[in-house]
């Protein structure tokens, strides 16, 4: 889906160039000059980036949760997909690094997945990865790779199992913001994050239960 500029037969925007540059579909959006760094080329959309607040349902953060805690002791990856701010579609993707400390998705299953969203009409508006042992913030391993700058960077810890936190980030240029972020009824921001006391059940999982989650996403409708 092309932006405004593009419709109006000028030049791409940076946001659109980088999308392009990793194979990623751009989501519908409000190209505006103001903001950019003089001779960088680069725009910063802020009016239509300041009002965005990801909206989640209990169910689908309920699905991150378990595929992190499925996926220790390595990170968790994948993609979040919706239309506007509304998540419809979690997309569990296999972290091609397998480690703790970085993920990677599977060149494949990041294409087929992209290529799904296409022919459902969703974009794709977060990724998320777990931190298995320190807080959600992104690291400069996160600041450095990422590549979307029209997705949110949802970032879930597991440092406390008993009590796992979400947090939702705007990343570009290596520069860090936080936004608001909807699960269920409540909304939440900064030390206000989603947390959730976990089952005994789900401590009791035993680690690297799931090194190979399921590549598919998630297509039922919580």
């Amino acid at each position: 889906m092309a932006c405004a500029r593009v419709k109006a037969g000028k030049q791409k925007c940076a946001r659109c160039k980088e999308a392009d540059a990793h194979g990623m579909p751009t989501s519908r959006h409000d190209c505006s000059e103001r903001g950019a760094a003089p001779g960088s080329g680069h725009v910063r959309h802020a009016a239509t980036c300041a009002a965005f607040m990801m909206d989640m349902s209990s169910a689908w953060y309920e699905v991150l949760l378990e595929h992190a805690l499925r996926s220790l002791p390595n990170e968790a990856c994948g993609i979040i997909a919706g239309r506007n701010e509304r998540v419809l579609k979690v997309c569990v993707l296999r972290n091609a690094d397998a480690s703790p400390r970085s993920y990677r998705f599977d060149a494949k299953e990041q294409l087929a997945v992209f290529a799904e969203l296409q022919r459902k009409s969703l974009d794709p508006i977060g990724i998320y990865h777990s931190h298995t042992d320190s807080e959600a913030y992104p690291s400069e391993t996160d600041r450095h790779s990422a590549f979307y700058p029209d997705c949110r960077y949802l970032i879930l810890s597991l440092a406390d199992r008993s009590k796992p936190v979400l947090r939702s980030f705007r990343i570009l240029e290596g520069d860090v913001e936080e936004d608001d972020l909807r699960v269920g009824s409540r909304r939440y921001r900064g030390v206000h994050a989603v947390t959730t006391p976990r089952r005994p059940r789900c401590g009791s999982e035993s680690p690297g239960s799931a090194e190979t989650p399921p590549s598919a996403c998630v297509s039922s409708s919580p």
